[in-house]
């Protein structure tokens, strides 16, 4: 499986996999269309399957007295999220939702050793509760890795290559030549189905042992909530 693959290079094969010049430069008026056709397949295909790579862990580190942060851009959002602070080696996970009850609990300015809960703030920001006492405190934020964008030449392909390639391939020659179109569409399926079965043999090869359970970090606890909720 090849990965990394620079959005330059995929038009270079695509155009050989419809038949036209894989001179980058060649009808270089025609690189616009191949390069949105290739964006839309790769974005399907990494949105549409639990790539294991898309799994990643983000560290903020507090400042004291800070209540809102910025949104690391690599994680998606909308995705499931998991929140996690380090206290002094053991790691605790936050919940989610900060509302009255907890603003009830801690004055204004009011500060702990550690958060507790975490919240959104706007779309590009999060809060913590209660704010920290402490400069430095990890702050551990596990979730989907946001693909890369397509958009300059340079920008690189988080998924195999050759399966976007042949499903744009596919598309591409469907109106003047179906059958090629259907032939690139097989060869795309059977290049995905491949791929996934390697990335599952991998994840139970890693699995298996004395445990299938996930990896805790450190001496893992989790908790509802200190306080009042």
């Amino acid at each position: 499986m090849a990965r990394g693959t620079t959005l330059e290079q995929l038009t270079v094969m695509l155009k050989a996999e419809i038949g036209a010049s894989p001179d980058y430069a060649a009808n270089a008026d025609m690189n616009f269309v191949y390069h949105q056709y290739l964006r839309r397949h790769y974005e399907n295909l990494y949105d549409g399957w639990a790539w294991p790579f898309k799994r990643i862990e983000r560290d903020i580190a507090t400042a004291a007295g800070q209540r809102y942060y910025d949104w690391p851009a690599e994680i998606d959002g909308e995705q499931e999220l998991e929140f996690w602070v380090d206290e002094n080696g053991t790691w605790i996970r936050l919940e989610q939702g900060i509302g009255p009850g907890q603003y009830n609990s801690y004055e204004e300015g009011d500060r702990q050793d550690y958060p507790y809960r975490w919240d959104w703030q706007g779309e590009d920001q999060f809060e913590i509760w209660p704010t920290a006492a402490l400069d430095g405190v990890t702050l551990r934020i596990v979730g989907t890795k946001n693909p890369n964008k397509l958009i300059s030449e340079s920008d690189v392909c988080d998924i195999d290559d050759q399966m976007v390639v042949l499903y744009a391939a596919s598309e591409l020659l469907l109106r003047d030549d179906p059958n090629r179109a259907q032939q690139k569409s097989n060869m795309a399926q059977q290049r995905e189905d491949v791929v996934k079965k390697k990335l599952q043999t991998r994840k139970r090869l890693t699995m298996s042992g004395r445990s299938t359970e996930r990896p805790a970090y450190g001496n893992t606890k989790v908790i509802a909530i200190r306080g009042q909720s």
